[in-house]
């Protein structure tokens, strides 16, 4: 390819294009096997819809990631990849997210710290607080006593 940078014979500005083209294939072709590309399908979108249904109507209960990818009927890996394409964050961040705003609601409506951890459906108030404070930038003490 220097070759033909410092020669003058005809065809070299073709053969040097065609020569950065092929290494920009080669360099694209490296890059997209790096990525997993996500295609969002109508079904698939259907059976993500549908977790989220199921998180937002029983926040309350345990439940697991194994939980949904045995309802979804997909692969682990398949599932969360699909999730966070539709949602834009995890499995566990969404469902951690859906139980402190329900908690944050009970708060405001004037249920205890303890009752609205643990009908929120965290299974100890350590992680209720923990969480709590994670996402909403205050305890939860420090919350129900703002909304008084």
């Amino acid at each position: 390819a220097l070759q033909e940078f410092k020669t003058a014979e005809a065809g070299r500005t073709e053969l040097i294009k065609n020569l950065v083209a092929a290494i920009l294939t080669v360099l694209a072709r490296a890059y997209m096997e790096t990525q997993s590309l996500i295609f969002v399908t109508e079904e698939n979108r259907k059976l993500v819809e549908h977790a989220i249904w199921y998180i937002n109507h029983h926040y309350e209960e345990e439940i697991t990631l194994a939980e949904m990818v045995r309802l979804s009927a997909m692969s682990k890996s398949g599932f969360c990849a699909m999730f966070c394409a539709i949602t834009g964050t995890s499995f566990k961040n969404y469902l951690n997210r859906v139980r402190i705003e329900k908690a944050a609601q009970m708060l405001e409506a004037g249920q205890s710290v303890t009752v609205a951890g643990s009908r929120s459906g965290f299974g100890d108030l350590s992680t209720f607080y923990r969480n709590f404070k994670k996402y909403m930038g205050l305890s939860p003490r420090e919350y129900a006593g703002k909304s008084k």
